[in-house]
């Protein structure tokens, strides 16, 4: 519980923000659309790289977002500190995803290093298709 007194007395900081929480998961959401499809269009492991953080992005929005309404629960008789945990078991669940993205992008760029693809980038920018040889 937070010590303030006032209208938002009794409220987390995240639960102040809610309606940007939310907002937040809409954008990185259609972003993270227009990333996957560009990603595989182009055949870019940028793209997609960028994708799947953009993927744990809108995971952990999410989860935020989740965490943020179970902690305005009140203490009852079987919770007695309420579930104002939850926030903190999201952060931590939201590190362990990273760890375990990160990871996958190092092996597939690993696996391109020793066999790596063509990217069809002038698909991508036609400046640079016209300039290619």
């Amino acid at each position: 519980m937070t010590t303030e007194h006032g209208p938002g007395a009794g409220r987390t900081a995240g639960a102040r923000h809610q309606g940007r929480l939310a907002w937040t998961l809409a954008l990185t959401g259609a972003f993270l659309v227009v990333e996957v499809a560009g990603g595989l269009w182009t055949g870019s492991l940028a793209l997609l790289a960028d994708a799947g953080h953009m993927l744990t992005d809108v995971g952990a929005i999410a989860l935020s977002f989740l965490a943020v309404r179970l902690a305005q629960r009140p203490p009852s008789p079987l919770h007695t500190y309420g579930f104002l945990r939850t926030e903190i078991l999201a952060a931590l669940i939201n590190g362990a995803v990273l760890l375990v993205m990160a990871g996958a992008i190092l092996v597939e760029a690993w696996r391109r290093l020793w066999a790596p693809r063509r990217s069809s980038a002038g698909s991508c920018s036609p400046s640079l298709s016209a300039a290619s040889p």
